[in-house]
């Protein structure tokens, strides 16, 4: 005689087995929990989680402000992020290939990859992109953009001339500089201060290799002046007033005097 019998949560779909002994228990998966974050780093966006919009955590992560201008990076979940910027737009620094000014976030478009940093100047932009290269967006008139012109520009431009990939990026008044993977740091735009580092005070639109550094960790900028914590814990400064004990300003780095070590 053929005897049927219904297997524990197997049976629920229809499955049957023949003949086999004794009952079948199944042990249910345990419940997956997924920790959502902290309420007060979620930003809603319109329309986001609508019928047939896929529902995207927005995370700002990094807030910088230039003059008249803000931005921040935001991370979308798993996909991405994005850069989005508002305030004055005369020159292009909100990226979103227009001037005109906007009293809301608008998104820098035509960035080459994923941002991981985002620096703001006077009246220019910079993002870090993925991968160590460096876009910049806005006001030109020093070469501050990097690009090898002095044009403004409304959406990001590659920074040509980079010796290596950069791993984050600081911005003055009218000058950027990148800090490289290799400790490298190399500056561009405005140089009446010597803040380029190059032992100079001429202008360049493309990066310049700032003199006598290495083992850079990280690189700060002010309206005129940078400064670079080196690996042997000191910090060396250049541009207007370098803090090296006088009030000179030094188109190359110096020691900053003082400090303990």
């Amino acid at each position: 005689m053929l005897k049927i019998r219904t297997l524990g949560t197997a049976g629920a779909f229809g499955v049957a087995a023949a003949n086999l002994p004794g009952p079948t228990a199944f042990a249910a998966p345990p419940p997956q929990v997924v920790a959502a974050p902290p309420a007060s780093a979620t930003v809603k966006v319109p329309g986001n989680g609508a019928v047939g919009v896929p529902k995207i955590v927005v995370t700002p992560t990094l807030l910088t402000a230039g003059f008249a201008h803000t931005c921040w990076l935001e991370r979308l979940g798993f996909i991405g992020a994005r850069v989005q910027c508002w305030g004055s737009n005369l020159h292009g620094q909100l990226g979103n290939g227009v001037q005109i000014d906007s009293s809301t976030p608008v998104t820098a478009t035509g960035l080459s990859g994923p941002p991981v940093a985002v620096a703001a100047g006077d009246e220019h932009t910079c993002a870090l992109i993925l991968g160590g290269a460096v876009q910049c967006w806005g006001m030109n008139n020093s070469g501050q953009l990097g690009n090898g012109k002095t044009v403004d520009s409304s959406t990001p431009v590659t920074v040509s001339g980079l010796i290596g990939p950069a791993s984050a990026i600081a911005t003055g008044s009218a000058h950027t500089c990148a800090l490289l993977s290799s400790g490298a740091v190399q500056c561009w735009g405005n140089n009446s201060f010597g803040q380029l580092g190059s032992g100079t005070t001429s202008n360049s639109s493309s990066p310049v290799t700032v003199a006598n550094l290495a083992g850079a960790k990280a690189v700060a900028a002010s309206v005129g002046a940078n400064c670079a914590l080196l690996a042997n814990a000191t910090v060396t400064c250049w541009g207007g007033s370098p803090s090296n004990g006088t009030t000179a300003n030094s188109s190359t780095p110096a020691r900053v005097a003082g400090l303990a070590s």
